[in-house]
């Protein structure tokens, strides 16, 4: 049974003549449209130029869609955050499949909802790593557009998502995560799709935001600086960026290292956010105490020292978002520095010389805390 036929479950008649006919599987599924439903507003154009745009990459083959049935529907009304995810084989000595979404862009979906989104999310795997798990990519881009449309944050070129867990599982429901592929691809950056960077269409162009899975000590590279530096090595690796599962990890290349090192002394970080897993605060009569958990000291130093020398405020947070968990550091020259709280987050005028750096240079793995 081929890749597509897995995908979207078209299997051979047995009763077929040798030419084997393909049977198609039809499956229903019935809900009901309200007075009130928002419906989507598709732009036929745009969905054209986008399968004329995969083609063009891979001429001959067909352009496939992973649909869900409420799509009709707008994003506001229930419907999923994106109408559709298309996908095209492409040839070549490696075998790769592209995955794109239709319809996070108000280029293709015209809903107010998706207004000031100019871009549509790919993703492109080698055709061996979809082949147990098809439908994983598909998956993967329909949950990043879900987070786009649920947070309002936006997926753009340059930025990291940490995903800390294997990108092939983050998408899935807790009970279907142990059958997909694992991988030590954990995290994620976005770049300019190498294969499709825009896409025209009548109301103007699609930007095209290629997602590119990178491992735990490509990310640690990467946030004391920007992406786009390590991307810039990475091109020279693979120019078409291609997420593969088993790929080797890039951070332990001495060029790529003293590369990225270079540039933090330079610029410091452009990334402002970071997610430290185990970040917690209490306020009691004596003040404030912020605890950094174990193993997480050496990092949160490199991310200060790459930010606040350079006038820049970092944002830690524990990443399930509770109570307790939010924290801002801001570079000051006042020798006291200073605490306020706004709205559930702490924020800390951090001096230059602060003690509780001494702290985390010293952690050597232990947790640490400031009294403050």
């Amino acid at each position: 049974m081929g890749f597509w036929d897995r995908l979207f479950g078209n299997k051979k008649d047995p009763s077929a003549g040798a030419a084997g006919d393909d049977r198609v599987v039809t499956m229903t599924q019935t809900f009901t449209l309200g007075p009130d439903t928002a419906m989507r507003d598709i732009q036929d154009d745009a969905v054209a130029a986008l399968d004329a745009a995969l083609k063009a990459l891979s001429p001959g083959a067909e352009v496939m869609h992973a649909i869900d049935p409420g799509r009709i529907r707008a994003f506001a009304s229930g419907g999923p955050a994106a109408w559709s995810v298309g996908s095209i084989a492409l040839p070549g000595p490696v075998p790769s499949v592209v995955f794109i979404t239709y319809g996070l862009s108000h280029l293709v979906d015209a809903a107010a909802s998706q207004e000031g989104i100019g871009y549509e999310l790919s993703i492109r795997v080698p055709a061996a790593d979809v082949a147990a798990m098809p439908l994983w990519p598909a998956l993967l881009l329909r949950g990043l557009a879900r987070y786009v449309m649920m947070t309002g944050a936006q997926l753009n070129v340059g930025d990291v998502f940490p995903a800390g867990q294997p990108i092939t599982r983050w998408a899935l429901a807790p009970a279907e995560k142990a059958a997909a592929p694992d991988t030590h691809l954990r995290q994620l950056t976005v770049v300019a799709d190498p294969d499709l960077p825009e896409v025209e269409t009548a109301r103007g162009p699609i930007r095209i935001h290629r997602v590119y899975g990178l491992t735990d000590g490509e990310l640690e590279l990467i946030e004391p600086w920007r992406a786009a530096g390590f991307v810039e090595k990475a091109l020279a690796f693979d120019p078409t960026l291609t997420t593969g599962l088993g790929r080797a990890c890039m951070a332990a290349d001495p060029e790529l290292v003293a590369h990225m090192r270079a540039g933090s002394e330079r610029e410091g970080s452009t990334i402002g956010g970071f997610a430290v897993p185990g970040l917690r605060f209490e306020e009691d009569a004596e003040g404030v105490s912020l605890r950094f958990p174990e193993g997480s000291a050496e990092r949160v130093l490199r991310l200060i020292l790459a930010r606040l020398p350079f006038g820049r405020p970092l944002h830690i947070a524990d990443p399930t978002g509770a109570p307790g968990t939010s924290v801002v550091l801001h570079p000051t020259d006042d020798g006291d520095g200073g605490l306020s709280m706004e709205n559930g987050t702490l924020h800390i005028a951090l001096p230059q010389d602060y003690p509780g750096l001494a702290g985390l240079h010293e952690a050597d793995g232990s947790a640490v805390v400031w009294q403050m």
